[in-house]
């Protein structure tokens, strides 16, 4: 069955995919960041990727967000941006705010 919903423009890696918060993801504290729920229309499916309306929670510390959160925190990190050709199903490399002294 194919996923129909919408994936997050940013897919974290095994590695990224850490707890904003604490820090602990799930191969390093069993209690770390998770997918904890996922959108009706994706169970059952064998997709692998972050959806926008996945619950992402660290039962470690107890942060939750959204799986569009999550991403926009990594890409925000990250310095990436959406992609203007393929209009947001991936990332580019964003230009860094420019520093101004008020």
């Amino acid at each position: 069955m194919e996923c129909i919903e919408k994936h997050t423009p940013y897919q974290p890696t095994d590695d990224e995919f850490k707890c904003p918060k604490c820090g602990k993801g799930p191969n390093d504290d069993p209690q770390g960041l998770i997918v904890d729920e996922v959108p009706e229309s994706v169970e059952g499916t064998d997709c692998g990727k972050l959806h926008c309306l996945d619950l992402v929670r660290c039962y470690a510390c107890g942060h939750e967000t959204s799986g569009r959160s999550f991403a926009a925190y990594l890409m925000k990190k990250k310095l990436l941006v959406p992609c203007p050709c393929c209009k947001g199903k991936g990332t580019v490399p964003g230009k860094e705010k420019a520093k101004t002294n008020g």
